[in-house]
């Protein structure tokens, strides 16, 4: 028991440190399970956003206008039309980081007979200069000493306060876009997602900091300018980012200012316009006022589809879902009480180990299996109704672990007792009183006392029939004698104690309880003589010999127990009532009877029998007379 509880002990501070030690695989887990949760909340809840609406690169578009990248007084022409139509903000999933190559001025730049060319470029500076446009940027993080080639000495624009950027997410570059472009565009935003190592974009940074300069999202810059902010407050405690203000809108962020996309949806739950009708001005202007514009690739071919929990989704309606969230304040929380999860981890624990100590294995198996099953479902619905991230993956997995431990400890001590009681009464008691015993191990309890009927028989005269008769007759006479004899004590629910020669030493309510058990010893007695009447016969005839016996029985408390030397014990009976019986069996001789039963045993019997009175003897050992009584067969 010391080194069970020591066990114990030392798996609660192993599992202690498991919980501190923050494994990748626990990480990767929740990850999982916090997507299926994402998933069954979208089902049950479709959702259509009244806050963005996406203009999509098609198949349309790249059909009626042209193999993308296309000329940039196309992408002029949609923004004029979005800005007619009172779009509220214009954001860009495009990075325009290269001259325009299709315009004019740039194709007949050496021929001197053309002056005065459209520059697309310039076209498209003054789109941006007539609308809220938030262009889209690239950080890169390739080699630090590879500058990007298209930083064009980049300058942030937008306020943040003062915070270290050690903290965030640092790229080496910046991947921005044409000077002419870029200072003509109302602000910008970075259009990196940075998905987890399984390719999944569970989590994107708003913040990402280069250069001692920190750079917003597209999809904060959006927020900051539809909720007014004059800047970006970065919160910071204990050497991590744990959110970002938006005056009093406050953003839940990782450590490191990534944010956990809430996606609400498919592209169902977005308003999708081809881009090749908005620059046909064919749509409806209702859709578009006063919303947010993305415009981004949707084509399959223009390879930017984005693995999501909710399955593959262009990359733009990534941004959709992050600007979507911060305006509903729509956000996916997690808890963090540390003393809380150590305390919730301690108490499942130790609840299955006490489950795996009941009576009942089964019983306590369920239960352990339905507190796991109900933990979860609890936190599955406390996610639906409050978008927070319990504490799940790591008690489950150790509540399953424990299970699985002190189960199979529990059973091996279980097959371990039934190995035990099976060597101690397989010869002892019949296959049921056997399944009995497995089923009531309690009855076990080594040395107690206990009240049983103990009997005894022998065969009179056995010495001169061993003498007529060769060894092996001897033995087989035995054999075809005690076997049924045997059978009528298991039948009765007796135990066979020990075969002492030719006699039986059996005893009654031991081990286990047995109700009117000097009944069942005498019901014995009586089966025994009726049927060694009937095979008299057959006896006769294969070894020439006459058998009688003789049978006492006497009832009192025992000492019930496994008894013996280590290695070599046995589950026996031992006590006054015990010798009492012995001698009883041999006053038959004398009687000329062949079942005597003393006082004792007549007082708990509930059967009527033929019962005479004999005499009242004193035994050897005993100092009082005793009352005993022959029982007609």
């Amino acid at each position: 028991m010391k080194k069970l509880s020591l066990f114990i002990v030392l798996y609660l501070l192993l599992i202690i440190t498991l919980y501190f030690s923050n494994f990748s695989v626990i990480s990767t887990i929740e990850d999982k399970v916090s997507d299926f949760f994402i998933q069954k909340r979208v089902s049950l809840h479709p959702y259509k956003s009244d806050n963005v609406v996406i203009i999509g690169i098609d198949e349309k578009s790249l059909k009626h206008l042209g193999q993308w990248p296309w000329s940039r007084n196309k992408i002029a022409t949609i923004i004029d039309n979005l800005n007619t139509a009172e779009v509220a903000i214009i954001g860009l999933d495009i990075t325009f980081g290269e001259k325009d190559g299709k315009s004019p001025s740039v194709i007949l730049a050496d021929d001197k007979r053309f002056t005065n060319l459209d520059d697309y470029d310039d076209l498209l500076s003054k789109a941006f200069l007539n609308s809220t446009t938030i262009e889209g940027l690239m950080m890169y993080f390739g080699d630090p000493n590879e500058p990007s080639r298209y930083n064009y000495d980049f300058k942030a624009t937008t306020p943040f306060n003062q915070v270290d950027t050690s903290l965030l997410i640092n790229a080496q570059g910046i991947i921005s876009n044409l000077p002419i472009l870029q200072d003509s565009g109302y602000s910008s935003g970075f259009l990196n997602t940075l998905p987890d190592a399984d390719s999944v974009i569970r989590y994107s940074p708003l913040v990402i900091a280069n250069d001692n300069s920190i750079l917003p999202a597209m999809s904060l810059e959006i927020a900051r300018l539809i909720f007014d902010a004059k800047g970006i407050s970065i919160d910071t405690g204990n050497n991590v980012v744990s959110g970002i203000k938006l005056n009093d809108v406050y953003i839940p962020t990782d450590d490191v200012g990534r944010f956990h996309i809430n996606f609400k949806g498919d592209e169902k739950s977005y308003d999708y316009i081809s881009a090749y009708d908005i620059y046909t001005n064919n749509f409806s202007k209702a859709k578009i006022n006063s919303k947010v514009a993305l415009i981004g690739a949707t084509a399959l071919g223009l390879s930017d589809n984005k693995a999501t929990p909710l399955g593959i989704v262009p990359g733009v309606q990534i941004h959709a879902n992050m600007i979507d969230n911060i305006l509903l304040q729509d956000f996916i929380y997690k808890t963090n009480y540390v003393v809380l999860e150590i305390l919730i981890l301690m108490i499942l624990t130790l609840l299955i180990i006490s489950m795996s100590f009941m009576k009942k294995t089964i019983i306590g198996l369920s239960i352990s299996i339905i507190v796991i099953i109900s933990y979860t479902v609890m936190t599955y619905i406390y996610f639906i109704q409050t978008n927070t991230f319990t504490f799940l993956v790591l008690p489950v997995i150790v509540a399953i672990i424990t299970l699985v431990i002190f189960f199979s400890y529990r059973l091996y001590l279980e097959q371990k007792e039934k190995n035990k009681i099976s060597s101690l009464f397989s010869r002892k008691v019949s296959k049921e009183v056997m399944d009995n015993l497995i089923d009531n191990q309690s009855s076990m309890r080594v040395a107690h006392q206990k009240e049983t009927s103990i009997f005894f028989s022998d065969i009179r005269g056995f010495t001169p029939i061993s003498e007529k008769l060769t060894p092996i007759e001897v033995v087989n006479l035995l054999n075809d004698y005690m076997t049924p004899m045997v059978d009528i004590i298991d039948k009765n629910y007796g135990t066979v104690d020990k075969f002492i020669g030719d006699a039986i030493m059996a005893y009654w309510n031991a081990p286990l309880d047995l109700e009117n058990h000097a009944d069942y010893a005498l019901k014995s007695a009586i089966e025994q003589i009726k049927h060694l009447r009937d095979i008299q016969k057959d006896i006769k005839e294969k070894y020439d010999v006459d058998l009688d016996i003789g049978i006492g029985i006497n009832t009192g408390d025992v000492t019930v127990g496994e008894i013996g030397s280590i290695g070599r014990s046995d589950y026996t009976v031992i006590g006054d009532a015990v010798n009492l019986a012995s001698r009883v069996e041999s006053l038959n001789k004398g009687y000329k009877t062949n079942i005597i039963i003393t006082e004792f045993t007549k007082e708990k019997l509930t059967d009527e029998y033929q019962i005479k009175f004999l005499d009242s003897v004193v035994v050897k050992g005993k100092s009082k007379a005793v009352k005993i009584y022959e029982v007609v067969a």
